[in-house]
């Protein structure tokens, strides 16, 4: 059984969510009297018994993961939107004026300063220079007009996209419930459910992707002094505050 498990790990090697996967042994020994047995030695054992299946996972490592996975989704979600926002305002580019590190806006700042100062001076006529301030101001004026539609645009995206992933999130707890289900009536008839188990867990990791999530192994009693691990995920901060608890699944 040990070489059989052995071999499934390593066809398993590349497979998603897998999760190496033990035998576990304990030295067998039968009551009662040995025939062989005698006065100068003691019964001998007989082998092992395998008293179950278990898998190779570091509770700590996958706190260690979903928290910083959380950090990873929370600033991957941030940078998309500042990069949208960076697109439109293009403060780094080159202005009308050509000159170098001069951004569009702020370029247009300057050509209104400008055309004010010369409201002073004595190079044409003010008539003149108040059609260029008025000029100016316009192309402003047009720039802020355009830079605000197309901010709204991005806010209208980023809403958009939070909306999907409200989905994606509601779509993951059910099947994190449904999993809960199947593991529980498997753990009932003796099974431990390693590869319902993987699926959970890969759902479990998908969803720390999208929040900060505390995930707790609860023992509930089924009777006959039996008991079966309940999943709790809870958000941090707000123990009241239920995603999944058993069968039951929150939004």
């Amino acid at each position: 059984k040990a070489l059989e498990v052995t071999g499934h790990n390593i066809s398993n090697i590349n497979t998603i969510g897998y999760t190496r996967q033990r035998v576990d042994q304990v030295s067998l020994r039968v009551d009662g009297v040995d025939r062989y047995a005698t006065a100068f030695g003691g019964a001998s054992g007989s082998g092992v018994l395998i008293t179950g299946m278990s898998q190779f996972r570091d509770p700590y490592l996958d706190i260690r993961f979903r928290n910083e996975n959380s950090s990873v989704g929370a600033m991957d979600t941030k940078l998309n939107g500042l990069e949208e926002l960076s697109a439109i305002l293009d403060e780094v580019g080159t202005g009308d004026s050509g000159e170098e590190g001069e951004g569009i806006l702020a370029a247009q700042f300057l050509d209104l300063r400008e055309m004010l100062a010369k409201l002073t001076g004595d190079q044409t006529t003010e008539a003149e220079i108040l059609s260029l301030v008025r000029t100016s101001a316009d192309s402003l004026v047009g720039i802020i007009r355009s830079y605000a539609e197309r901010i709204a645009g991005v806010k209208e995206d980023q809403v958009d996209g939070l909306k999907k992933d409200v989905a994606a999130v509601n779509d993951i707890l059910k099947s994190i419930q449904s999993l809960n289900e199947n593991i529980q009536k498997s753990e009932l008839y003796g099974d431990n459910s390693l590869e319902l188990r993987d699926q959970r867990n890969v759902l479990i990791d998908k969803l720390s992707g999208y929040m900060k999530i505390d995930v707790t192994y609860e023992p509930v009693s089924v009777g006959a002094g039996k008991t079966v691990d309940k999943l709790v995920i809870k958000v941090p901060g707000d123990p009241s505050t239920k995603l999944v608890d058993g069968s039951y699944v929150g939004q």
